[in-house]
């Protein structure tokens, strides 16, 4: 099992993870009470509305560091 992590912003997909219309904290807690171990896949998407602001390294780079702070690996 893996979850795949996508955020939006008022259902439009964002350029990276954030917090926006997913709950992914209230996630991540849930996955720590059954002491979830196994991979967590960055799924970034792009669609008619989504921000381009950056480089798709340094949307990466800012999904990584909001995963780890927000699920804690």
């Amino acid at each position: 099992v893996s979850p795949h992590l996508r955020q939006s912003h008022k259902k439009v997909w964002t350029e990276h993870l954030d917090d926006g219309d997913i709950d992914y904290a209230h996630f991540a807690r849930q996955l720590a009470q059954q002491k979830f171990t196994g991979p967590i896949i960055l799924e970034p998407a792009t669609e008619a509305g989504t921000p381009r602001t950056m480089s798709p390294l340094e949307a990466y780079r800012r999904s990584v560091a909001w995963t780890r702070k927000t699920f804690g690996v």
